[in-house]
C-alpha cells in the first residue's frame, strides 16, 4: 500500500481543509516537522482513522477528532487515496470517512471507491471489513508495522511469542499451516476415537464368545485377549480351536439324533399298521350290530307301507270332497248375507221417514228467519261506507296529532339548545377576555429566551477561552521548567568546558616537556639542557577531552536554544489565550447592564394587572441576571478591572455556575413559552368557536320562529278534524268499524248455516231413496243365486260317494281315519326308502370286511405306544443339546468374523496412530506449534535483514537474534528476541536495551519486516512506513547512519515518512511537510530543498 493523497477537514488540530499530495515527495523519504503539539502525528491519525475508524495513538479517542478550530458548518471528514502497484488488489482506492456529531453520540459514515470507479455497496461494517481485507492488516498490526509510533518503539522489540505470532500470521499468509495443524489434530482425535471404539468392540466380542472350561481354552482365550496388540493372531487361533471342537461335537450329536429318529419312524409305522387292522375289526362289529337292529324294525316299516297306501287313496277322495264342501259353505254364507240385507232394508225405511219429518219442520221456520237476517245484512252493508270515511279521518287525525306533538317537542329542544349555546358563548367570552394579552406575554418571553441564549453563548465562549488559557499556561509551566533545566545544564556544560580549557592551556607545558629529548633545543627557551621539565598531573587535559567538553557544551546550548524557543512560543500562545479570556470577559461584563435593563422591563410587566390565567406567579418565568459572585470578581458591580491571571480558577468556577444557572433558566423559559403557545392556540380556537356559536344562535332564532308558525297551523288542523269526527260518529250504530264488521260477518254466517242445513236435508233424503232401491235389488239377486247353488250341491255329493267306494273305503268313517295320515305321506315315503337303503349298505359292508379280515387277528398297541413316548423324550433331549452346541458354534463363528475384521482394522489403525501421533506432537506441541515453527523461519529472515541495517547504525555494537527454544521455560515460545554483542560474544534479553538502542532495533526490525514482505508472495504489500519521533535519543553519528538507511530504502519505490522536531533532520531530508499552528488551527506547507 502506497499513499497518494490525504485530505483532512476539521480533523484534530486542523480547523479547515488540508490536502497532502504525497506524489510531490522526491526520493521517497520525507520529513514531517513542526512545533510540539502543532499536529504532526495527526497526519498519521488521519490515515488510521480513514482506514480503521480509530485514531493512531492509544490515548486518542475518536470523539476528540472534531477540531476545536473548525467553523460550525465545516464538515469533519478524512479522505485517503492509496495505491497497490501489484498483486490481486492492484489499483487506486479512495476511502472517505465522514464524522457526524449528534446529541445521541458520535457516528461515522464510510465510502470506499474501488479501482474501477465503482463505489463498494455495503453497510459501514461491511465496508470496514472490505477495507481491512484490501490492506491485509488490522488496526493493531498496521500500527506496529507501518508506523513506529511515538512511545511505542519498545513494543515491536518487547512483544512475546503469542502477540508476534498474530502479527506474522496476517502478514505471511499462515492460513495453510493453521489448517494443517487443525487437520492433523482432527485426524489424531478421529483415529484415537476409532482405536477406542475398536477396543470396546473387541472387549464386547471377547465377552460374547463361548469358550469351554473343560478343554482349558478359557485361560488361553483370556491370555490371547491381553496380547491382542503384541500377538494379534493368537486371539483367532484360540477361537478357531474352540470352533473346531464344537464342530466335532455338533456332528457326533447329529449322528445320534438321526439314528434315534429313524427308530422312532419304524415304531410309528408298526403302530399305524396295527391300528388299521384293529380299526377294521371294530368296523365289522359295529356293522353286525347295526344289521341286527335294522331287522328288528322290519315289521314297523311294513305297517307304515300299508298306512301309506290308504293315505294316498284318501288324498284322491279328498279332492272330490273339497268341491262339495266348498259349494256347501258358499250356500251357508249367501243365506247369512240375505238375512243381513233384509234387516238393513227395515232400518233404512225407518230412517227415511225421519228425514222427511225433519224437512217439513225446518221449512216452516226457514222463510221467517232468513228474511229477517237478509234485511239486517243489507242495512249494515250500507252503513260500512260511513265507517270507512270515519276510519280515514281518524288515521289522518292521529298523524296530525303526532305532527303537533313533534312540533311541540322540537320547540322545547330548540329553546334548550339556544339556552345552552348562550351559556357556552358567555363562558367562551370570559375565557377570551382572560387570554386577550397572551400574544404580548408570549413575545416578551421569546425575547427573554433569545437574550438568555446570547448570554449562554458568551459565557460558554468565556469558559472555553479560560480552559484554553489554562492548557496553554500548563504547557508554558512545563516549557519554562524544561527551559530552566536546559539552561542550567548548558551553564554547567559551559562552566565545565571553560574549566577544561583552562586546564588544557595549563597542561601545554607538560605536553611540550613530554616531547623534549636530551641534546635537542626546547621550542620555548631554546635550552638543550632540560633540568626540571614540566610534568603531567592527574588534572592534565587532552585535546580529545577538550573537544568532548566543547561538543557537550554545544549540544546543551542547542537544547537550551530549542527549549527557549518552545518556551517563548508557549508564552506567546498563553498571552493570546489570556487576551481571548479578557475579550470574552469584557463581553460578559457588558451583558450585565443589558440584563438589568431587561429585568426591570420584565418586572414592570409582571407588576401589571393580570387575571388568574397570567404567568405572573409561574415559577418557570425566570430571566437571570448576568452576574458572577466572588470575592474578587463581580461583573455587574466591579467590571473586569478586578480580573487578573491569578483568579482564573475562581473565574472558571463562577462561569460554570453561571452557565448552569442560565441553562436552568432557559429550560424553564422554554417550558413557559410552550405553555403560552398552547394558550395562544386555545385563544384562536375559542375565537373561531365564538363566531360559529353566534352564527348558530342566529340560525336557532329563525328555526324557533318557523317552528312556532307551523305549530299554530297544526293546532287549527287537528281541532277541525276532531269536530268532523264527532258529527260523523253520531250517525253510526257501533263504536268502531271493527265491531260493525264483526256483527255483519255474524249475520252472514247465520244465513249460510240456514242455507247449508236446507241443502243437507235435501241431499240426505235423495241419498236415502237411492240406498233403499239398491238394497232391494241385492236381496232379489241373493235369492236367485241360492236356488242355483242348492241344485249344484246335490250333484257334487253323489260324485263324492261314488269315488269313496271306488277307493275301497267301506264308509266315510274309514275314509276319515286314513285322512288323518295324509300329512305324513312324504315322511313315511322317505323313511321307508331310507330303511331299505340302510339295510342294503350294512349288508354290503359286512361282506367286504369279511373278505379283508380273512386270516387276520386283533393286535394290542399299548406297549408300542409307551415305547414310542420314551424314545421321543430322549430324541428331544438330544436335539436341545445339539441346538445349544449349534448356537455356541454360530456365536463363535460370528465372533471370529468380527474379531478378524476388528484385528485387521486395529492393525491399520495402530499404524496410522503411530504416524498421526508423531505429527500431532510436532504440529500441536504445547511449547511450539507448527505455525510457530514456520513463522520462526520468517522471524529469522526478518532478524537477518534487520541486522544488516543495525550493524551499520550501531557500528556492530549489538545485533538481534531469535532465542533458542531450549532456553525458554514455560508457555508458548519460539518467537522471543535476544540481543547479541559481537564484541563480547554474550547474549542478553531484548528488554535490557536502552531507549536509543530500542529505537534503532525497532527501526531495523520494521525495515527488515518490510523487506521480507516485499520479497515474499504474502497477501500483504507494504510500500509505506512512518516513524514518529525517536531520533532525538540518537547521537549525530547514529542519526546520520539511520537517515542514510532510510534514504536508500525510500529510493526503491517506497515511501518513508519521519515525524520529528529534531532540527538537524531538516538539513538531511530534502522533502518536508512543515506543520504550523495558529489561532485558526494547524496548517501544512510543502518545502523541497532540491
Amino acid at each position: 500500500m502506497k499513499p497518494l493523497k490525504l485530505v483532512m477537514s476539521a480533523f484534530g488540530s486542523y480547523g479547515g481543509e488540508e490536502i497532502i499530495d504525497f506524489s510531490k515527495i522526491k526520493g521517497g523519504l520525507f520529513l514531517v516537522s513542526g512545533d510540539t503539539g502543532s499536529g504532526k502525528t495527526t497526519i498519521f491519525d488521519g490515515i488510521m482513522y480513514a482506514l480503521y475508524n480509530k485514531m493512531g495513538g492509544g490515548d486518542r479517542e475518536t470523539k476528540m477528532m472534531r477540531s476545536e478550530y473548525a467553523k460550525d458548518k465545516q464538515k469533519t471528514f478524512v479522505e485517503f487515496t492509496f495505491e497497490y502497484t501489484h498483486g490481486e488488489n492492484k489499483g487506486v482506492y479512495v476511502v472517505k470517512r465522514t464524522t457526524n456529531f449528534r446529541k445521541s453520540g458520535v457516528t461515522s459514515d464510510v465510502v470506499l471507491t474501488l479501482p474501477d470507479g465503482e463505489v463498494f455497496n455495503g453497510k459501514n461494517k461491511e465496508t470496514d471489513e472490505k477495507i481491512q481485507s484490501i490492506v491485509g492488516l488490522d488496526y493493531k498490526q498496521f500500527g506496529k508495522i507501518v508506523m513506529i509510533a511515538q512511545g511505542q518503539f519498545r513494543e515491536l522489540i518487547m512483544e512475546n511469542t503469542k502477540n508476534r505470532k498474530e502479527i506474522f500470521k496476517s502478514i505471511f499468509s499462515m492460513d495453510i499451516y493453521e489448517k494443517i495443524e487443525r487437520v492433523i489434530n482432527d485426524r489424531f482425535k478421529k483415529i484415537y476415537a476409532q482405536i477406542k471404539d475398536n477396543n470396546l468392540l473387541l472387549e464386547e466380542n471377547f465377552n460374547t464368545a463361548y469358550v469351554s472350561e473343560e478343554n482349558g481354552n478359557t485361560d488361553a482365550w483370556r491370555e490371547a485377549f491381553e496380547k491382542r496388540d503384541t500377538e494379534p493372531g493368537l486371539l483367532l487361533d484360540v477361537l478357531e480351536q474352540e470352533i473346531k471342537e464344537l464342530e466335532i461335537k455338533k456332528n457326533e450329536e447329529k449322528k445320534i439324533i438321526d439314528k434315534k429318529n429313524a427308530d422312532i419312524v419304524k415304531l410309528v409305522k408298526r403302530i399305524s399298521d396295527a391300528d388299521k387292522i384293529n380299526s377294521k375289526f371294530g368296523q365289522r362289529k359295529e356293522a353286525v350290530l347295526r344289521y341286527e337292529s335294522l331287522m328288528e324294525q322290519k315289521e314297523t316299516y311294513d305297517n307304515k307301507a300299508v298306512i301309506l297306501k290308504k293315505a294316498k287313496a284318501a288324498g284322491e277322495v279328498r279332492q272330490v270332497q273339497s268341491v262339495y264342501i266348498k259349494t256347501k259353505n258358499t250356500i251357508e254364507l249367501k243365506e247369512k248375507q240375505l238375512e243381513q240385507n233384509k234387516s238393513k232394508f227395515v232400518l233404512l225405511e225407518q230412517s227415511h221417514k225421519k228425514l222427511l219429518s225433519e224437512k217439513e219442520s225446518f221449512e216452516k221456520s226457514y222463510l221467517t228467519d232468513n228474511e229477517k237476517l237478509l234485511k239486517e245484512k243489507n242495512r249494515l252493508e250500507n252503513e260500512m261506507e260511513k265507517y270507512k270515511v270515519y276510519d280515514e279521518k281518524n288515521k289522518l287525525y292521529i298523524l296530525e296529532e303526532k305532527k303537533l306533538k313533534e312540533l311541540k317537542e322540537k320547540s322545547d329542544l330548540l329553546n334548550d339548545e339556544k339556552k345552552a349555546a348562550l351559556i357556552k358563548s358567555e363562558e367562551n367570552k370570559q375565557i377570551l377576555l382572560q387570554l386577550k394579552d397572551i400574544e404580548l406575554e408570549l413575545q416578551k418571553y421569546i425575547s427573554a429566551d433569545e437574550n438568555e441564549k446570547r448570554n449562554l453563548k458568551e459565557f460558554e465562549a468565556l469558559k472555553k477561552a479560560i480552559s484554553s488559557y489554562k492548557k496553554e499556561n500548563s504547557r508554558l509551566d512545563s516549557a519554562e521548567k524544561e527551559y530552566a533545566d536546559k539552561y542550567l545544564a548548558w551553564k554547567e556544560a559551559r562552566k565545565t568546558y571553560e574549566n577544561t580549557s583552562d586546564r588544557y592551556v595549563a597542561a601545554q607545558a607538560a605536553i611540550l616537556a613530554a616531547g623534549l629529548k636530551d641534546g635537542m633545543p626546547c621550542p620555548v627557551c631554546g635550552s638543550t639542557n632540560h633540568t626540571q621539565p614540566a610534568a603531567m598531573t592527574k588534572d592534565t587535559v587532552t585535546k580529545e577531552e577538550l573537544d568532548g567538553a566543547k561538543s557537550k557544551e554545544n549540544e546543551c546550548e542547542k537544547e537550551k536554544n530549542n527549549s527557549q524557543k518552545i518556551f517563548e512560543d508557549n508564552k506567546r500562545k498563553k498571552d493570546v489565550a489570556f487576551a481571548e479570556v479578557k475579550r470574552y470577559y469584557e463581553n460578559c461584563y457588558n451583558l450585565g447592564d443589558k440584563a438589568d435593563a431587561y429585568l426591570k422591563d420584565s418586572e414592570s410587566y409582571n407588576a401589571g394587572d393580570n387575571d388568574d390565567t397570567s404567568l405572573k406567579d409561574n415559577e418557570s418565568y425566570n430571566v437571570s441576571k448576568i452576574e458572577i459572585d466572588s470575592d474578587n470578581i463581580d461583573i455587574k458591580d466591579n467590571g473586569y478591572t478586578g480580573f487578573d491571571e491569578n483568579n482564573t480558577d475562581k473565574l472558571e468556577e463562577n462561569v460554570k455556575a453561571k452557565i448552569k444557572e442560565i441553562k436552568k433558566s432557559l429550560t424553564e423559559n422554554e417550558q413557559t413559552i410552550e405553555d403560552l403557545y398552547s394558550k395562544k392556540e386555545e385563544k384562536l380556537k375559542r375565537e373561531k368557536a365564538e363566531k360559529e356559536t353566534e352564527a348558530k344562535l342566529k340560525e336557532m332564532e329563525e328555526n324557533i320562529a318557523d317552528n312556532a308558525e307551523m305549530l299554530n297551523k297544526q293546532s287549527v288542523s287537528v281541532g277541525s278534524l276532531s269536530a268532523e269526527m264527532e258529527m260523523l260518529k253520531k250517525e253510526l250504530s257501533y263504536e268502531s268499524s271493527d265491531t260493525a264488521l264483526k256483527e255483519l260477518e255474524n249475520i252472514r254466517n247465520k244465513i249460510e248455516v240456514l242455507e247449508k242445513r236446507k241443502r243437507e236435508l235435501d241431499e240426505n233424503i235423495l241419498k236415502s231413496d237411492r240406498t233403499k232401491s239398491n238394497l232391494n235389488g241385492t236381496i232379489k239377486e241373493n235369492k236367485n243365486q241360492l236356488e242355483t247353488d242348492r241344485k249344484n250341491l246335490e250333484t257334487e255329493y253323489d260324485d263324492f260317494i261314488k269315488v269313496l267306494k271306488e277307493k275301497e273305503f267301506e264308509n266315510e268313517e274309514a275314509y276319515n281315519e286314513s285322512l288323518v295320515h295324509i300329512e305324513s305321506i312324504e315322511i313315511f315315503d322317505r323313511q321307508i326308502q331310507e330303511y331299505k337303503e340302510e339295510v342294503s349298505r350294512v349288508s354290503s359292508l359286512i361282506s367286504v370286511l369279511d373278505d379283508m379280515l380273512d386270516g387276520e387277528k386283533e393286535i394290542d398297541t399299548d406297549v408300542m405306544l409307551q415305547q414310542k413316548a420314551e424314545m421321543e423324550i430322549e430324541a428331544e433331549r438330544l436335539a436341545n443339546e445339539n441346538e445349544i452346541t449349534v448356537s455356541k458354534l454360530g456365536t463363535n463363528n460370528s465372533v471370529r468374523d468380527k474379531v478378524s475384521k476388528l484385528m485387521e482394522q486395529r492393525g491399520k489403525l495402530n499404524e496410522k496412530y503411530k504416524i498421526i501421533s508423531s505429527l500431532n506432537s510436532v504440529a500441536n506441541s504445547k511449547k511450539i506449534h507448527f505455525q510457530t515453527f514456520v513463522l520462526r523461519q520468517y522471524f529469522n529472515m526478518v532478524i537477518s535483514y534487520a541486522n544488516k541495517r543495525l550493524a551499520v547504525m550501531t557500528s556492530n555494537g549489538f545485533l538481534l537474534k531469535c532465542r533458542d527454544i531450549s532456553l525458554t521455560t514455560a508457555g508458548e515460545t519460539g518467537l522471543e528476541l535476544d540481543v547479541y554483542s559481537p564484541v563480547t560474544g554474550k547474549v542478553r534479553d531484548a528488554h535490557s536495551l536502552s531507549g536509543g538502542e530500542t529505537f534503532m532495533a525497532s527501526l531495523a526490525m520494521a525495515l527488515g519486516m518490510s523487506d521480507i514482505v516485499q520479497n515474499n508472495s504474502g497477501k500483504t504489500q507494504i510500500d509505506t512506513m512512518f516513524i514518529d519521533e525517536g531520533f532525538g535519543s540518537l547521537s549525530d553519528d547514529v542519526r546520520d547512519k539511520a537517515v542514510k538507511i532510510l534514504l536508500d530504502l525510500a529510493g526503491s519505490s517506497r515511501l518513508v515518512g519521519v515525524i520529528s522536531h529534531v532540527s538537524e533532520l531538516k538539513e538531511q531530508i530534502p522533502s518536508k511537510i512543515i506543520v504550523r499552528k495558529d489561532n485558526d488551527g494547524s496548517h501544512i506547507t510543502w518545502v523541497q530543498d532540491r
